[in-house]
């Protein structure tokens, strides 16, 4: 449905670890990518992760908004993440500077963990072109 596709290369921007959790917080520049006159129809996540992980919970840099949730299948290296309709529109409203995210990857056990700093995260953006917006605000409402 999608007309095109923009990616993103993450920047790792920090960790904050309490005995409960550990962020990790990650950051795409999106100064080059104009969004205007284009809808987003959906954006994924892939994390690169340098050991196998069991899930991956991703939220705003607030910690107020879910974006999305992974299981990872067993000895997977990587997790792919569809982004909520929230992140989508915080996506759509970052166009043009960085949009940032905290992610919580936890092991088999439960626990959370660091992400190593030599994996990778990729954003990708399928984007319609301003004349197809009307077709799919009346696909989403059907869908739903």
């Amino acid at each position: 449905m999608s007309d095109d596709s923009v990616t993103v290369v993450g920047m790792r921007t920090g960790v904050v670890m309490t005995q409960e959790s550990v962020l990790n917080s990650v950051a795409f520049d999106l100064s080059g990518v104009d969004l205007r006159g284009r809808a987003i129809v959906s954006a994924t996540l892939h994390l690169e992760l340098v050991r196998p992980m069991s899930t991956v919970f991703v939220t705003d840099p607030s910690a107020q908004a879910e974006y999305g949730l992974a299981t990872c299948p067993p000895r997977e290296h990587a997790a792919q993440i569809y982004l909520s309709a929230e992140a989508v529109r915080d996506l759509y409203g970052a166009s043009g500077s960085f949009f940032s995210m905290n992610t919580v990857v936890c092991d088999d056990e439960g626990v959370p963990q660091r992400l190593s700093s030599i994996g990778t995260e990729v954003l990708t953006i399928s984007l319609a072109r301003a004349n197809n917006i009307g077709t799919l605000d009346s696909d989403s409402r059907a869908a739903a």
